[in-house]
């Protein structure tokens, strides 16, 4: 198990360095990104000063969104991993083959979720390092361990979500709308690009029950504030609960879903 998913890890590395392109325009797309939320927050800070909202992050707005999009990205990797591996091999017709194998299909999209999680630390570490370089961001409050076991959680329970879509899209066919849907409500719901806090109520109270708003909480406190594990109790315990329900479930109904497509013919486009 452990030798097919350093060959499935290494062969996505390799196609990743193949394109050397890629890296070029995802430097110059975060780059662009973060002098645009920049030059935003000095228009905030110029125009309302101290935002009582941005109180909690010294009202530095632009400290506030670059922790959140840097770190949003391990629920994108993590969602769709799955979803992306099945998509691959059906364009390229070879879902159906591999499956005749003795290799299984969770160890290719394991083999995948770990090479995308290695490029999106990479991207994290970019994101920082050009914050603090470029944009004279102080990081030096930051509780580095403490970042540990909210990646490690944030990433087990969207991997189990993921796993669901995953699911959905070997019985359905369809192409990633579902997470791509949920996706896009937890990054407007969950504080990546402004406080919880602004939302209207109603909003407010679908955020509490989104994981992502726990893992940017946990993210931005001990990075921005120094904040140790054991004084992340709330967040941490919400995280594992969802890990707990989600990404054991994830795998039972991938599993299953695997088995249904199977049997009704649904696995390949056509």
């Amino acid at each position: 198990m452990l030798r097919k998913l350093w060959a499935f890890y290494k062969r996505d590395s390799q196609i990743a360095f193949s394109n050397r392109f890629q890296f070029f325009y995802s430097a110059g797309q975060a780059i662009f990104s973060l002098v645009s939320f920049f030059l935003i927050g000095k228009l905030v800070t110029q125009q309302s000063g101290m935002n009582p909202y941005l109180a909690p992050y010294q009202g530095d707005y632009f400290r506030f969104v670059l922790t959140g999009v840097a770190f949003s990205g391990f629920m994108t990797t993590a969602l769709g991993s799955f979803s992306q591996m099945i998509q691959f091999e059906r364009w390229h017709g070879t879902l159906e083959e591999i499956l005749l194998t003795p290799t299984s299909l969770i160890a290719m999209a394991l083999g995948k979720t770990f090479w995308n999680l290695t490029a999106q630390l990479g991207q994290v570490g970019l994101y920082l390092l050009a914050g603090v370089v470029l944009f004279r961001v102080d990081l030096s409050r930051a509780n580095w361990p403490a970042l540990i076991p909210t990646i490690l959680l944030t990433t087990g329970t969207f991997l189990g979500i993921g796993m669901i879509f995953a699911g959905c899209s070997l019985l359905w066919r369809e192409d990633g709308m579902m997470e791509s849907l949920f996706g896009g409500a937890s990054r407007f719901l969950a504080g990546i690009y402004f406080p919880v806090a602004i939302l209207p109520q109603g909003l407010r109270v679908i955020s509490n029950y989104l994981p992502l708003t726990y893992s940017l909480e946990a993210m931005r406190k001990s990075l921005l504030e120094g904040t140790s594990a054991q004084a992340l109790g709330k967040e941490l315990t919400v995280l594992s609960g969802f890990s707990l329900i989600f990404l054991p479930t994830g795998f039972l109904f991938f599993r299953w879903a695997l088995r249904t497509a199977r049997r009704q013919g649904t696995l390949a486009l056509t």
